[in-house]
């Protein structure tokens, strides 16, 4: 073999180290995010250089390998209310539940489920489940409570702090819920937001209808304000978004909607210089028609 023909092998091996991340440093942070396109659909084929990272005013520097398609295991919160109003939409809930932990499972291996219901109380019903079947069988057991309150923002905050204690840095809240319906919780919304942040989570919400909790809404003064006010600011606050449907046959299209946002997340690795935690957190798309739902508070 020639020389030359002997260099071949070795400037491609050159050239693709180039584009491969070093291993983490200690000031190395991840953050994950959702880009879209024109038509609001995710694309996940990104790379660094379609990227800008800013914390407290300073762009944080990427290279063309320090962003791709997430491959990291998702620990997700299953948030749901099991108000008694439920009751005439829980096939269509069950369905759309059994669909998006399926597609969950099957995109991004290795996930783990919880399992928090509410209604007048919250209760964790099951923890960090990796296999499908058990959540099938959480799934079918899900039935509506005797109560018609609930307590929404204990929910968000038990789940906050479930996350807390995650293995792994990518989390996100599902929640679905039921439109207008009365909240009796106590707690105060700002600390919820703060329990929130602080787990690093992104956080999905549908809010859904069916004829109960109309005729609920339309006869009660009590509808759940503080809950929405919250989940209005959050969401997109923390890389999700709120999903209003009106009729309970779309919660199966509106929780494959919220996991293919899950599954086409894209992991930015950056450095950061200095040891304090920025206050703020901005991620701008570089490739014009790319738009990018990222949590806005900086990873510890």
């Amino acid at each position: 073999m020639s020389k030359a023909r002997r260099l071949v092998p070795v400037l491609l091996a050159c050239s693709i180290t180039l584009y491969a991340r070093p291993p983490l440093q200690s000031n190395d942070r991840t953050i994950y995010v959702v880009a879209l396109d024109a038509s609001g659909k995710p694309v996940s084929d990104l790379t660094g250089k379609d990227l800008r990272v800013i914390e407290d005013e300073n762009t944080r520097s990427l290279g063309e390998g320090d962003a791709k398609k997430a491959t990291e295991p998702l620990s997700v919160v299953l948030l749901l209310d099991t108000s008694q109003a439920i009751g005439a939409s829980i096939t269509n809930l069950r369905d759309g539940l059994q669909q998006f932990a399926k597609r969950i499972y099957t995109e991004v291996p290795g996930s783990s489920f919880t399992v928090i219901h509410y209604a007048a109380q919250s209760m964790t019903i099951a923890q960090n489940k990796t296999a499908p079947a058990d959540i099938d069988k959480l799934v079918q057991k899900t039935f509506p409570d005797s109560q018609g309150t609930t307590v929404g923002l204990e929910g968000l905050s038990d789940a906050a702090h479930d996350l807390m204690k995650a293995p792994t840095k990518r989390r996100a809240i599902v929640m679905v819920f039921l439109d207008g319906m009365a909240e009796a919780s106590t707690l105060d919304p700002t600390d919820v937001y703060k329990s929130l942040a602080q787990a690093g989570t992104s956080l999905w919400a549908i809010n859904y209808q069916n004829q109960k909790s109309a005729n609920y809404a339309n006869s009660n003064s009590n509808t759940g304000q503080a809950r929405d006010s919250l989940l209005q600011m959050a969401c997109p606050a923390m890389g999700g978004e709120l999903t209003t449907i009106r009729v309970p046959t779309a919660l199966p299209d509106a929780l494959n909607h919220v996991a293919d946002m899950l599954v086409n997340q894209i992991a930015i690795t950056y450095s950061r210089a200095g040891t304090a935690t920025p206050k703020a957190l901005e991620v701008q798309a570089l490739r014009p028609g790319i738009k990018v739902m990222f949590s806005q508070t900086p990873p510890k």
